[in-house]
């Protein structure tokens, strides 16, 4: 349900870790929306060290199990 409520908005990315995600990343089937799951959170975060740019708006959700701290740290 969340992947189809994601595809009809109006955003750029949809970046998913975490395996309770990868259902939501999956779903959404829209040709505007880069959506993509990663396994590594190393890979992640080189992800989007490479696409970031200075304005740009980040929302980050994630349970505390994943330690989402540590990632926005490092970027």
């Amino acid at each position: 349900e969340l992947g189809k409520f994601i595809e009809k908005l109006n955003i750029n990315y949809v970046l998913g870790f975490g395996d309770s995600i990868k259902i939501t990343t999956d779903a959404i089937n829209n040709n505007q929306i880069f959506s993509k799951f990663f396994k590594d959170k190393n890979d992640l975060i080189f992800f989007l060290k490479k696409q970031i740019q200075k304005g740009d708006i980040l929302y980050f959700k994630a349970s505390r199990s994943l330690k989402f701290e540590n990632i926005i740290k490092k970027l």
